[in-house]
């Protein structure tokens, strides 16, 4: 997209397209939360499911969340529609700058962290700035271990106190 005559990043068209960035984030953490269906997300909101196909579909363009259809519905049947976020990958970097945690949330009934494992460290060889860095891999999921890298709420909640 062009902003002026100038490219501009996500970011950018964020601050431009959305003009309410306190409504996007909200979106944002309902679906990372588990709300899925629009009306969902609109009633958790208090506002109409009409009003969020805009900030909505400026998101799933963006590659933020994802709009998941069941096979052979309309593109324009939003009622049948589960929103997803795009991408849950994360990058977190060691204060003295050494080590870098990758990581990735799967809250599904039945993950396979072995295979979420293989995936995280598949798209780290095309980060350029992990490279010389210690990898710490890490993978969240309802029913975390605790043990190699695998980490569920219970392990959080210790951490945490």
């Amino acid at each position: 997209m062009l902003y002026g005559r100038r490219r501009c990043g996500k970011s950018r068209l964020l601050l431009d397209e959305l003009r309410d960035l306190t409504q996007v984030a909200s979106i944002l953490t309902l679906i990372g939360q588990g709300c899925h269906r629009l009306s969902e997300i609109a009633g958790r909101l208090g506002k109409p499911a009409t009003s969020l196909s805009r900030p909505m579909g400026r998101l799933v363009e963006l590659g933020l969340v994802r709009r998941d259809q069941p096979f052979g519905a309309s593109t324009r049947d939003s009622k049948r529609s589960l929103y997803r976020i795009g991408d849950p990958f994360l990058v977190a970097e060691s204060t003295d700058g050494a080590a870098l945690l990758i990581g990735e949330v799967e809250w599904t009934p039945r993950p396979d962290p072995g295979r979420l494992h293989a995936e995280i460290r598949r798209k780290v060889k095309n980060l350029p700035f992990a490279h010389e860095r210690e990898l710490v891999v890490g993978v969240w999921t309802r029913s975390g271990t605790g043990r190699a890298g695998h980490f569920g709420p219970d392990d959080i909640l210790r951490a945490l106190q």
